[in-house]
């Protein structure tokens, strides 16, 4: 999805349905299937693996109204990994636990079900913990550019995993794993870093060094924790969750003419967390701010064969999601019709009305209770 065909897809199933739209989803949709079954063994990342094309597949059967694309979605969430050593959103269990999860939903189809809750169970079995809080460090031993990884944010830190968790708790009913998610959400107060009404994280775990340069972005910085702590304020109703989530969002719209042109790493990802402050606290100055983002994209947009297109960092033009067009357009398409985010289980069966009274009374459990680990490192698993 990352750099591939599932991320243009997802983004084109959100055009529909316009009949150029539809065409090109069905076209794209034969072409992925096609691709996929040339491979021996996917990759569970949502992002980096093959999760995202299982997800992209369903969505756009449901679109297209296509039994046999969505069987064939169900059949191939069913072949993702339940366990694996890269544990993070974008190339590991949380993004692959976050996919089958969307699709077993959507599908009431319980042998599915059964293997999203392995799946979810494998990465909550997988934490460890350092100075009393959950982490999930990438292993050193494992072959991957990621190998010790320890992050804070979104695409490989305790945020995403945080994230997965949240709704995951939520929708399968398991107390034990929302406890933790109050675990993660205290290690991101603890590690703020408040400066006047803006809010930021340092990158690594333990280096709070790495809290600068200053990052506002959705990969490794305050849209993509701001991103986590709305929909934990949303689940719980902690103030202490919004408090830091709007410092998150005011970080991103001061520093909206620095930021780049990329969902990953710039204004798309950053208008993205934006709009989901607008839609959870119903507040609209953070629509306006969102407006204010795709105006720096506005600016940057140049005329390429009668299109107006966002160069992306090196001034070329990709058409994919994490880096390039496509996710400029999906952002787009979001602030103009207010459709739920993409690749987030938002809009989930069980998962898109609830007044957070459960894990309300679950955080005040878990708050009361004694430390995990009494406040030193502990490894649970691996």
């Amino acid at each position: 999805m990352h750099a591939g065909a599932a991320g243009v897809l997802g983004v084109l199933t959100l055009a529909m349905p316009a009949p150029e739209a539809a065409a090109a989803v069905a076209a794209l949709s034969r072409r992925l299937r096609l691709r996929l079954a040339e491979e021996d063994a996917w990759r569970p990342g949502l992002h980096f693996g093959r999760s995202g094309a299982v997800w992209a597949l369903y969505d756009a059967a449901a679109a297209l109204d296509d039994a046999g694309l969505a069987r064939y979605a169900v059949r191939a969430a069913s072949l993702l990994p339940t366990d694996h050593p890269s544990p993070d959103v974008t190339h590991g269990l949380a993004g692959c636990g976050m996919a089958v999860l969307r699709v077993a939903l959507r599908s009431g189809d319980p042998a599915l079900r059964q293997r999203a809750a392995t799946t979810f169970q494998n990465l909550h079995d997988a934490r460890s913990y350092l100075d009393g809080h959950p982490q999930w460090p990438t292993p050193r031993t494992f072959d991957s550019g990621l190998a010790g990884a320890n992050h804070f944010g979104f695409a490989h830190g305790i945020a995403g995993i945080g994230t997965a968790l949240l709704h995951a708790g939520r929708a399968l009913d398991r107390p034990d794993w929302t406890a933790t998610v109050h675990e993660v959400a205290r290690a991101l107060y603890e590690h703020a870093d408040v400066d006047g009404d803006t809010a930021w994280w340092p990158t690594l775990r333990g280096d709070p060094g790495t809290v600068r340069p200053r990052r506002p972005y959705w990969c490794s910085g305050s849209s993509g924790i701001g991103s986590f702590l709305v929909r934990y304020w949303h689940a719980t109703g902690d103030p202490k969750a919004l408090d830091l989530a709007r410092g998150a969002a005011a970080a991103v719209h001061r520093t909206r003419w620095q930021s780049g042109p990329v969902p990953c790493h710039g204004l798309p990802g950053d208008g993205e967390f934006l709009l989901d402050m607008a839609d959870l606290t119903g507040d609209d100055r953070y629509h306006r701010w969102a407006r204010d983002l795709a105006a720096c994209l506005e600016i940057r947009a140049v005329g390429r064969s009668g299109r107006l297109l966002v160069p992306d960092a090196q001034a070329g033009f990709s058409p994919t999601f994490l880096g390039g067009t496509a996710g400029v357009v999906a952002f787009l398409l979001r602030l103009r019709h207010g459709h739920p985010r993409l690749w987030m289980p938002d809009d989930a069966p069980r998962l898109a009305v609830r007044d957070g009274t459960a894990m309300k009374e679950e955080r005040a459990v878990s708050e009361a209770a004694p430390p995990t680990t009494g406040g030193k490192d502990h490894v649970l698993r691996r």
